[in-house]
């Protein structure tokens, strides 16, 4: 199993008493995030479970967020994963110009499992529907708490405040399969 990167918070969100690691593993057909949020969380308001789906404005509540952009290049697609099942895909040209919608999203696998001490969150996407080449990935989290304040959380922070599109922030590098 790959070594978990650990998440950290924004300086600018509210504290609460928690780790998220995400461990990732880049397989010949899938590319494999695995997503552990652990310490207080009772203190986390779990969006209620969906059955899955794509729904859009996911990053306003409790979600899990990887960027992945073909190393060198300024297109990008943008996942947001829900412990509810539900999720989202967006593909961006450049920062922040989304595309229109030409084709289908291709639906994630996504598991959730509570532990004695925390959620973890898998999900699984496939190569084929990615970025070909190697990847500059932003790994990130919102957690919402159960007073409704939002902390974010990522590998790297490049600015002042919360910004997971600034491409600064990706800082996992992958080569090519």
């Amino acid at each position: 199993m790959p070594t978990p990167l650990p998440l950290i918070p924004h300086p600018a969100s509210p504290p609460i008493a928690l780790s998220i690691a995400v461990s990732v593993s880049a397989e010949p057909r899938e590319l494999v995030l695995h997503y552990r949020v652990y310490g207080d969380i009772d203190a986390v308001r779990w969006p209620e479970p969906q059955g899955g789906g794509m729904a859009d404005g996911l990053w306003r509540h409790t979600c899990l967020e990887a960027f992945i952009a073909q190393a060198g290049q300024g297109a990008y697609r943008e996942f947001n994963f829900s412990p509810s099942g539900q999720w989202a895909d967006y593909a961006f040209s450049r920062t922040r110009v989304r595309d229109a919608q030409t084709s289908a999203p291709h639906a994630p696998l996504i598991e959730r499992r509570d532990t004695a001490d925390g959620v973890d969150l898998v999900a699984v996407l496939e190569r084929r529907h990615l970025p070909p080449g190697a990847w500059q990935l932003g790994l990130s989290a919102v957690v919402e708490d159960v007073r409704g304040q939002v902390s974010h959380w990522a590998l790297h922070h490049p600015r002042p405040a919360p910004d997971f599109h600034d491409p600064a922030g990706w800082t996992l590098r992958l080569p090519a399969d």
